[in-house]
């Protein structure tokens, strides 16, 4: 069964709109086609607060690492720790909002706040 009427008419279910889900889904999983790390990497935290990882992945040449992090603050953009996986000047993207910036001092800072940061090198 899918909601196919309530998907278009973004119908609030409980405290959220079901378009608003199913396009929070949707970021997922684009990210993970895109990032084979994020399915079949190694898992290493880098932060405990906000709670960020890198996963990173390599198989026959081809090599993937991406940065995550969970439960950001949702009035505030914070810094996000990604040393030890992107350089210092290097340009990365945040798949959930389409924003990049540059790498400084091991961190990344988005210019809009998001629930989760998907990073990955743009």
């Amino acid at each position: 069964f899918m909601n196919w009427d309530e998907l278009a008419a973004n119908a609030q279910r409980g405290m959220h709109r079901v378009a608003d889900i199913h396009e929070h889904w949707a970021k997922l999983g684009r990210f993970r086609a895109a990032h084979p790390a994020v399915g079949a990497g190694m898992h290493q935290m880098i932060a405990a607060n906000p709670y960020t990882f890198k996963r990173t992945w390599q198989q026959g040449g081809v090599s993937d690492r991406v940065v995550v992090a969970l439960d950001l603050p949702k009035d505030k953009a914070v810094p996000i720790q990604v040393a030890g996986v992107f350089n210092d000047g290097q340009t990365v993207r945040e798949w959930y909002s389409g924003q990049s910036a540059v790498v400084t001092e091991g961190k990344v800072q988005f210019a809009a706040p998001a629930p989760v940061a998907l990073i990955a090198q743009d």
